[in-house]
């Protein structure tokens, strides 16, 4: 397991509510509750890659 090496900075966070809320809204507009749920943490995973420092 990596450990997380930095805090991720303000725009880092608003940026993941927003394509979380977004992306939640598309897809329960388009398809369903459990695609919603698949979106938001999809889009959790790859923000999570705010806390690593870029190599």
């Amino acid at each position: 397991m990596r450990t997380p090496t930095r805090q991720p900075t303000i725009i880092e966070w608003s940026a993941l509510v927003v394509a979380v809320i977004i992306g939640f809204g598309v897809a329960t507009y388009f398809g369903n509750l459990i695609a919603g749920i698949a979106v938001m943490i999809a889009i959790a995973i790859i923000g999570s890659g705010f806390f690593y420092v870029r190599k």
